[in-house]
């Protein structure tokens, strides 16, 4: 996850292209909700933990403005993710505007990179439940059976 806040070609996805960073931030935002899952499985949620991106936008201080948005999860995350398109209630600009449901992109990715800073300096260690340096994914190659893991 370090590795994405510090990607040049994300810097610059996010000032060029701002709508194609959208589904990008919000996967990120998601898994910064993870970590506060106790389940060791990346890809499980437990039952408290039902809605990781939600959990990020609750417990994560760098996200307090989004709060202001009812159901963000569902019309920023999952209209982004399944349809690249934001579901009515939202509109996605550059900058933030929360108070007419306006989402800056690199406002959100600034609150990424934020939170992503915070939990590296230990702020939220209480919280945290799983490192953003465990392993993420472990791809096993069948040819030649050697195991690459993604942090």
């Amino acid at each position: 996850m370090q590795d994405f806040v510090e990607d040049r070609n994300v810097d610059s996805l996010v000032k060029n292209k701002p709508y194609y960073a959208f589904p990008l931030i919000a996967c990120f935002v998601e898994l910064l909700g993870k970590c506060l899952d106790p389940n060791p499985n990346w890809n499980k949620n437990s039952k408290k933990h039902k809605n990781p991106f939600s959990d990020a936008i609750q417990h994560y201080d760098s996200f307090i403005q989004y709060r202001e948005i009812d159901n963000l999860e569902d019309l920023l995350r999952n209209g982004m993710i399944h349809t690249v398109c934001p579901k009515d209630g939202i509109k996605l600009a550059s900058d933030n505007d929360i108070n007419n449901n306006i989402i800056g992109c690199e406002d959100l990715y600034e609150a990424v990179k934020t939170t992503v800073k915070k939990i590296k300096e230990g702020v939220y260690d209480k919280l945290i439940k799983k490192s953003i340096n465990s392993p993420y994914i472990s791809i096993e190659n069948g040819i030649t059976g050697n195991t690459n893991t993604i942090k």
